[in-house]
């Protein structure tokens, strides 16, 4: 095995200049650094950051636990976060939990035991859950964290309050009395109420303090965030029901899509005869027709603002903890329209 001494050697350099050539290259004089490159190419020679972790304390590995891989445009969030620690001088080591608390646990006795220079943890809401996370903190190991609040590490706090109570209101203002909510996962495995349990509260409170009654009757939960999931849940509320609310809530915009589609092949118009608003985490609200008014969450931009965080704390890890808040947003659009009274089923 090719070590770096022998690149040094060749190189004619010391070895501090190698290290400098693979990990801080702009310390190193352009001719210097390609010269160490085709050296260390000629002779397949590649830096291990672990045993230069021995050295440095750096491994330049960072652990991202994600509660759901596929939920919203959390997919396209973790490819970006992967390309940006990657132009930033990181690998990720990615972790998918599903909201199991021993997976969450197993995750982070890994990234302790490969001594990762820090952690995102993106997590859903879930109450008492940050014992795990705050041994990352004990062991020295920077970390942000998502809905999990500990002051022991830095903290990113989600509130929809906002754009509920302007979505409250503007569906006030179109004379909106029956709200239908579309939702996957209301509680998690162990029966405590998910992120999206709280998000139904919240907008519960907001609507009544409009006049507007949300009935538990009215809540569907469906099994996945699909486009099939959103055409059922169509088809199953008007076996199950009478009349469809003036205004579905769906969780999210896939299933939004889903349940518009199936509403206009089952002789409905949207937003003439009902309206459809969505929790999306993408931008394929946009290109819908009528396009979709949305409750927007955009995960890639809250991950890169974690990512940059934690990179902050990793160069200074004696700086003060700081927590940020990003406040999701109620944007109007095509399909929120003027209520119209009950339609009977099958119109």
């Amino acid at each position: 095995m090719v070590d770096i001494k022998k690149v040094a050697s060749q190189a004619n350099v010391s070895i501090g200049t190698v290290s400098n050539a693979f990990r801080h290259p702009e310390r190193v004089a352009a001719k210097t650094r390609d010269r160490i490159m085709q050296v260390a190419d000629e002779l397949g020679f590649s830096p291990n950051p672990l045993a230069s972790a021995m050295i440095t304390s750096r491994t330049h590995i960072i652990g991202l636990i994600v509660s759901y891989s596929d939920s919203g445009g959390r997919g396209d969030a973790v490819n970006e976060f992967t390309k940006e620690a990657a132009e930033r001088g990181y690998i990720v080591l990615l972790a998918v939990a599903d909201m199991d608390i021993e997976k969450e646990r197993q995750a982070v006795e890994y990234f302790i035991k490969y001594k990762v220079d820090g952690v995102v943890v993106y997590a859903d809401y879930a109450p008492d859950r940050s014992s795990h996370f705050v041994k990352l903190a004990k062991t020295g190991t920077p970390c942000v964290v998502f809905k999990r609040y500990d002051r022991a590490y830095e903290n990113i706090i989600v509130t929809a309050d906002k754009a509920f109570q302007n979505l409250a209101e503007q569906l006030h203002k179109y004379r909106h009395t029956e709200v239908g909510i579309v939702v996957r996962c209301l509680y998690q495995k162990d029966g405590t109420p998910s992120i999206r349990e709280e998000r139904i509260q919240t907008f519960r409170e907001k609507l009544s303090d409009v006049g507007i009654c949300l009935s538990d009757d009215n809540i569907l939960e469906v099994d996945s965030e699909s486009l099939y999931a959103g055409e059922n849940a169509v088809d199953t509320w008007l076996s199950l029901k009478t009349h469809l609310p003036t205004v579905f809530l769906c969780f999210y915009d896939k299933v939004a899509i889903g349940m518009m589609n199936r509403l206009q092949e089952r002789g409905y118009q949207v937003p003439e005869d009902v309206s459809i608003v969505a929790y999306s985490g993408s931008e394929i609200w946009q290109y819908c027709k009528p396009r979709l008014a949305i409750i927007s969450v955009d995960e890639t931009d809250m991950m890169l603002k974690a990512l940059d965080m934690l990179i902050k704390r990793i160069d200074n890890p004696q700086k003060a903890l700081e927590d940020i808040e990003i406040i999701h947003e109620f944007h109007f659009d095509e399909s929120l329209g003027m209520a119209r009274k009950k339609l009977p089923k099958g119109k």
